[in-house]
C-alpha cells in the first residue's frame, strides 16, 4: 500500500503548551504551539479500521505496551496527512480528575488491539461538543476512501 493520500496517523507530541481555559464552567483544556514526534506512535500501516460509533482505533499492532506508563503529562495528536484533526491526552484510570474539552485515552484501554479515544461531554454546552473532532468529517472521509470505517 504505496498510497500516502489520506494516510492516518497518530502521534505523541514533542512540544505544547497546555492552558486551562477558566472563563467556561466547567474549564476547557486547550493546546496549542502543538508540534509532532517524528515517527508515529500508531503508523497509517497500524491502523485497520475505526469505528465511529465506538470512536475506537482497530489496529495491527498492539500499542499497548508503548503506552502502558503514558500519564497525563504525555499528549498526542491524530492527523491525516500529517494535519492535526485533533490532540488529546493520556489519561490513566489511577486519575480521579475529569478534563474538558480535550480527547483522551486511558492507556490500560488500550487492549486486543483496540484503541478508544474517549471524550467527555458536557450536557447543554454545544461550544464544548463542537470540541470533539473525534469524528471530523476529514479523518472519516481518508478512512472511507480506504476502506476502513466499519
Amino acid at each position: 500500500d504505496n498510497n500516502h493520500s489520506d494516510s492516518v496517523e497518530i502521534y505523541q507530541l514533542q512540544t505544547y503548551t497546555r492552558t486551562v481555559d477558566v472563563s467556561t464552567s466547567p474549564a476547557i483544556i486547550r493546546y496549542s504551539n502543538v508540534s509532532l514526534s517524528a515517527t508515529p506512535l500508531v503508523a497509517d500501516k497500524d491502523i485497520a479500521g475505526y469505528n465511529p460509533l465506538h470512536t475506537t482505533f482497530y489496529l495491527r499492532k498492539d500499542i499497548a505496551p508503548a503506552i502502558r506508563d503514558f500519564g497525563p503529562d504525555k499528549a498526542f495528536a491524530v492527523t491525516v496527512n500529517k494535519e492535526i484533526i485533533y490532540v488529546g491526552e493520556f489519561r490513566p484510570a489511577y486519575l480521579s480528575s475529569v478534563v474538558y474539552g480535550i480527547a483522551s485515552i486511558n492507556p490500560s484501554f488500550a487492549q486486543d488491539r483496540q484503541l478508544k479515544i474517549d471524550y467527555i461531554r458536557i450536557d447543554n454546552r454545544p461550544d464544548a461538543a463542537a470540541l470533539d473532532k473525534r469524528n471530523d468529517k476529514r479523518l472519516l472521509d481518508a478512512l472511507l476512501k480506504r476502506g476502513r470505517l466499519r
